[in-house]
């Protein structure tokens, strides 16, 4: 699903749900007093991430491509570049518990998790 530049970014609730299904594509998903726990394959993968958090990263996308002339893309309602990070810290996920964070522009893993 593309944006076009005029639109406004979505309401921060849309786009919870969109992250909501982007996790639900690797296993069982419920909201945590962090943001979201995703359990998969006997491992549990936790993720900070706010409703703020989520909404600003989104706009920036938005904007910067604009600024930038770029064509304002998200992929199924996400910027493609969140999504890449969070894959880049989930894909190579062994223990059976993680916790990813979003910093700034990237999902990092938390090094002091369990």
């Amino acid at each position: 699903m593309s944006s076009n530049a005029s639109e406004p970014v979505p309401p921060a609730e849309i786009l919870w749900a969109r992250f909501r299904e982007f996790l639900g594509q690797w296993g069982v998903v419920e909201e945590s007093p962090r943001g979201w726990r995703l359990t998969w394959d006997g491992r549990v993968t936790e993720v900070e991430l706010t409703r703020e958090q989520l909404r600003t990263y989104v706009a920036e996308h938005l904007r910067w491509r604009a600024d930038n002339g770029l064509a304002p893309t998200l992929d199924d309602g996400l910027p493609p570049a969140m999504t890449d990070s969070f894959g880049d810290c989930f894909g190579p996920q062994e223990a059976p518990y993680a916790r990813v964070a979003l910093v700034g522009l990237d999902f990092r893993v938390v090094a002091d998790a369990p």
